[in-house]
């Protein structure tokens, strides 16, 4: 009788024990890949998006922290869908739809995100406590011929989760998209009410220097009232602190000049 007794309390130790351990390791080392990567002055970039089941386009792009340069081409069976850039505090935009580009004005702050490195582990809260967030250690793996760590964000409780993303709207959209969401308490509840439906965040950073390696994210995007599609992303970042090359497209350069009202995406 004390055998089993004996068995099923080393299980319910050893399980109680993981889940105390896990999340604590996992915070400790994504803090020092936060480290790493608050080091970095250039990458490189290149991923690929799922939109609903079936359409995949892949994406290349490089980032200079210290100059401020940008760039981020989406491309679909080799054809350019669309291309951003951002240098001298002018962000370019190309839409293969119009075939045009569009220049706007240096107020707006619509690149600012581009730069800032906490909206990378915007589902990673620094102390999940409170926040609806539970942050674990995945294990390892190879990814980009590094051995890496894998650690996984979920959501374990939504209305917590709804406000801490309400609280911190900016590390999870963009300035402008954050003030339009203040601005209409319906289109803000409904995109908590989606992002907040079973949404999936992974980053993998290397075993030995803690360098970001990749990151991916599933959640769901809203497409119209009452409808929204499953968004599977996932960018692979290299060439650290390597030189980043690129230059403007002279037909960007020569775009006419718009702000953010001109998209309704005023201040």
């Amino acid at each position: 009788m004390k055998k089993p007794i004996l068995r099923v309390f080393l299980v319910l130790v050893l399980t109680f024990s993981t889940w105390l351990v896990y999340p604590d390791s996992a915070l400790q080392l994504l803090a020092k890949c936060k480290e790493a990567l608050a080091e970095i002055k250039t990458v490189q970039l290149k991923g690929k998006t799922i939109t609903g089941s079936i359409d995949i386009t892949f994406e290349e792009g490089a980032i200079d922290y210290v100059n401020k340069f940008f760039v981020a081409i989406d491309k679909k069976d080799s054809k350019i869908l669309s291309s951003i850039y951002y240098k001298d505090n002018h962000t370019y935009l190309f839409d293969s739809d119009s075939n045009s580009w569009f220049k706007f004005e240096k107020g707006s702050t619509f690149a600012s995100s581009f730069f800032d490195k906490a909206k990378i582990f915007s589902a990673f809260p620094d102390d999940p406590s409170g926040t609806g967030f539970v942050i674990t250690f995945a294990g390892e793996e190879e990814i980009e011929n590094l051995t890496c760590y894998r650690i996984q964000s979920n959501i374990f409780d939504r209305e917590l989760a709804k406000l801490y993303i309400q609280k911190n709207l900016n590390r999870f959209v963009p300035e402008e998209i954050a003030d339009l969401l203040r601005q209409d308490k319906a289109m803000l509840n409904s995109y908590l009410d989606t992002y907040t439906q079973n949404p999936v965040s992974m980053v993998w950073f290397s075993k030995d220097s803690f360098l970001l390696v990749k990151v991916l994210t599933k959640y769901r995007q809203i497409i119209g009232p009452d409808e929204s599609i499953p968004i599977q992303r996932e960018i692979v970042y290299y060439g650290h602190n390597k030189p980043v090359k690129g230059e403007i497209p002279q037909a960007a350069l020569e775009s006419a000049a718009l702000s953010t009202d001109d998209f309704n995406l005023g201040q």
